[in-house]
């Protein structure tokens, strides 16, 4: 769905329609840091311009890096982005094959919420075959809300938070029409999925109240990453460690992560049960 998009103003209206930018591209690319091993291949599904891949790639250096998006004209901007690393850019839809892996690591942000639920269920499944023994795959995604009630609540609160940061009236209107193409699934029915394909230590984050941000004196205090437990009921121990962010650096969406959390999630599923040592 990259083409409702224009290539050239994609980046900036994100951090203004998307909560807690940094923190929510910064969360997924931890979660890729905390379960791979150094210098890992990735691939980055509806990679868009390269956001994502360039959040990972700073803190973990890929030793092969592939972006698939439909659209020319944003890989062109993803590769002139991540040009020091190499991409290798595959032009195609999600319904096509999949680049020849094994990867370690397969990310996607916001993407996948434009497919129907049966072609996400595909997709995931192909994820999985494309995954190397172990390797992760995190979605930093939009879902549907439980309920008619939590929609509301979750599209009146993003909004709101839209207008707070900036967004004016045509751009609210235009995020507004891009999000009425959305197909959108629950977590809950998204995580079903994931068990049913045979995902192993799933855990899901930046949803509900587990990860949160708060003002801290004149500072913004971003608070250790506080997993789900897996589905045997371990806790998988991927915390990490509080972070003072310093308002002069951080754009001001970095106080309102507590606004956001019905209508974003990160998921994080690994290809088999042999989870990586923290």
């Amino acid at each position: 769905m990259s083409q409702i998009w224009n290539a050239s103003e994609y980046d900036l209206p994100r951090r203004q329609l998307i909560p807690c930018f940094d923190l929510f591209y910064t969360t997924a690319a931890d979660l890729v840091v905390a379960t791979v091993k150094p210098s890992p291949v990735l691939l980055d599904l509806g990679a868009g311009t390269g956001l994502l891949s360039e959040f990972v790639a700073q803190k973990t250096p890929p030793a092969s890096l592939s972006l698939l998006d439909e659209s020319p004209e944003m890989l062109a901007k993803a590769e002139a982005r991540l040009a020091k690393y190499k991409p290798t850019l595959h032009i195609q839809k999600f319904a096509d094959p999949l680049p020849a892996g094994p990867f370690d690591a397969v990310v996607s942000a916001l993407a996948m919420h434009h497919l129907p639920d049966e072609d996400k269920q595909n997709l995931f499944a192909r994820v999985y075959q494309a995954l190397a023994p172990g390797g992760v795959f995190v979605n930093a995604e939009q879902v549907l809300g439980p309920s008619a009630w939590h929609e509301k609540l979750y599209a009146d609160v993003h909004l709101n938070g839209a207008r707070a940061l900036g967004s004016s009236a045509d751009e609210i209107r235009a995020a507004q029409e891009r999000m009425s193409h959305d197909r959108c699934a629950t977590l809950a029915d998204q995580l079903r999925w994931l068990d049913e394909i045979g995902f192993e230590g799933r855990a899901h984050f930046f949803n509900g109240s587990v990860l949160r941000c708060t003002r801290a004196g004149s500072e913004v205090e971003r608070l250790a990453l506080r997993p789900e437990r897996d589905r045997s009921g371990n806790s998988l121990d991927l915390s990490l460690s509080t972070e003072t962010l310093h308002p002069s650096t951080h754009t001001k969406e970095t106080l309102k992560a507590t606004s956001f959390q019905g209508l974003f999630a990160i998921f994080a599923v690994f290809s088999t049960n042999l989870l990586p040592n923290p």
